[in-house]
């Protein structure tokens, strides 16, 4: 989706990035909110169906899938410091 006038992808932009950031936080906010344990996947609490639609639209899909997987690791590592 390259800028037609620069020909640069709008997605490195900080406006884009900050957006994009905002869409994660809020998606991860309703998940822990809801206290969900969520696994890497397609599995997506009902409660937070809208919050994960306008992440997959903020971001490009390799961040979804990275942020995805920080997020399950981070869960993971705090079940194991919590046992």
């Amino acid at each position: 989706m390259p800028d037609s006038d620069s020909g640069t992808d709008p997605s490195v932009f900080r406006a884009a990035r900050t957006e994009c950031h905002q869409a994660r936080d809020e998606y991860f906010r309703c998940v822990t909110a809801s206290d969900i344990s969520l696994s890497v996947g397609p599995a997506v609490p009902l409660a937070c169906k809208k919050q994960r639609q306008a992440f997959e639209a903020c971001c490009k899909d390799p961040w979804v899938k990275h942020f995805d997987t920080l997020y399950f690791k981070q869960q993971q590592y705090a079940k194991i410091v919590k046992n």
